[in-house]
């Protein structure tokens, strides 16, 4: 969800300063891990839209290349995906899942490039294993494409690997670009998990509190490309620097004349401390420091950047770059990865918002877990063109330096 068109240009604020004091305690989650409850951190809105389409209108500033995916039809990455079922540290039971069928109708399982005999159903076994969460979007970084392999909580290696995306079955229309045609626009999806700011914070914090993985690796679709970027900087925008409205033009397939411009909106993030925050700082309150609304960001213990693209990081993903990004690139396959460090690719929509959660927890959960510390987090952008084969076996190399690395 990284950016094409232009936008206003300023650096961000230092990330220099704190809050002080320790975190506060993690909310308490139930023993099934279930996406569906919050946490205590805060009861969910009862206006937690998960972004509707609206009337024709002008788009908000700021722009997110999951918005602009690949050129022709999206067949080769349109498969159904559903948003995993929950696995509970106390009970260390497998989520079920079934086959996802791919584009063409046929049921999509663990092809060329999974784990393959290295994986074994999740079991009462694997109770005291730590986990490693996998978190996709809009495809081909769901469930039902490169993240297939992991729908379900597998073991590898010694851990527990689990993904979770929303569901998509038929996009919503069609995105408007720029030399750019017949481009899905995929909406929010269905499932506990939506491309929504909202449940997207909601649903991290439940999983993160309730099975305190080792590492996170978040992935979301990125230009029209089959490049692989491994984002090594996030954001800590405020409320009003997040994207929150996508042109498009409603139906599938695309149709001559085309129907008028109709607007995907979504509603701003809550900020971090604030009433309905999702977060376990909520109890604490905004940071007296920051702006207030609606300039709050998600993270009260770090300033808010107050323009897009950002200009002092606030975060840095602590994936191993390095060693990922040749091995990747020695597959010989038509996937191309590289560590990117440009605002305007990570984006200022729902995956950078993702992105920023991931290496929130990481830092966070030190103090909050010092016992079963998440040691790992990052994101990575996935270009639209990326197939789902290739992409799952460019994904087995990455987890597998991951693995290496912890």
């Amino acid at each position: 969800m990284s950016s094409l068109s232009s936008s206003s240009s300023g650096s961000g604020s230092s990330d220099s300063s704190s809050s002080s004091g320790a975190p506060p305690p993690p909310p308490p989650s139930s023993s099934s891990g279930s996406s569906g409850s919050s946490s205590s951190s805060g009861s969910p809105p009862s206006s937690s839209s998960s972004g509707s389409p609206s009337s024709s209108g002008s788009s908000s500033s700021g722009s997110s290349s999951e918005a602009s995916s690949s050129s022709g039809s999206p067949s080769s990455s349109s498969s159904q995906g559903s948003s995993s079922s929950s696995i509970g540290r106390s009970s260390g039971s497998s989520g079920s899942s079934s086959s996802v069928p791919s584009s063409s109708g046929s049921s999509q399982s663990s092809s060329s490039g999974s784990p393959s005999s290295s994986i074994q159903s999740s079991s009462s076994s694997s109770a005291e294993l730590r986990t490693i969460l996998l978190f996709g979007y809009w495809p081909p970084t769901d469930v039902g494409n490169i993240l297939a392999d992991y729908s379900a909580p597998v073991l590898y290696r010694g851990y527990r690997i689990v993904a979770f995306s929303p569901a998509f079955t038929t996009p919503i229309g069609w995105n408007i670009f720029p030399n750019q045609t017949n481009v899905a626009a995929w909406g929010s999806g269905s499932g506990e998990l939506q491309v929504n700011y909202r449940k997207t914070s909601q649903f991290f914090w439940d999983k993160v509190t309730s099975l305190q993985p080792i590492a996170i690796m978040s992935f979301s679709r990125s230009d029209l490309t089959t490049n692989w970027y491994l984002e090594q900087l996030v954001y800590n925008y405020q409320q009003s620097v997040w994207l929150l409205t996508l042109p498009y033009r409603p139906g599938w397939p695309p149709t001559t004349p085309p129907p008028p411009v109709a607007n995907f909106t979504l509603e701003p993030p809550f900020g971090g401390g604030a009433a309905g925050d999702f977060s376990p700082f909520r109890p604490n309150g905004p940071n007296p420091t920051n702006p207030i609304l609606p300039s709050l960001p998600p993270d009260p213990t770090k300033p808010p950047i107050m323009t897009y693209p950002g200009g002092t990081s606030s975060r840095d993903s602590t994936l191993p770059i390095g060693v990922i990004v040749p091995a990747i690139n020695a597959l010989g396959i038509d996937v191309h990865a590289s560590p990117n460090s440009v605002p305007d690719i990570l984006g200022n929509y729902v995956s950078a918002y993702m992105a920023y959660h991931s290496c929130w927890y990481k830092d966070y959960s030190g103090t909050a877990f010092p016992d079963k510390p998440c040691k790992m987090a990052g994101h990575t952008h996935v270009g639209i063109n990326v197939t789902a084969e290739n992409g799952r076996k460019a994904l087995k190399v990455q987890l597998d330096k991951l693995i290496d690395s912890l």
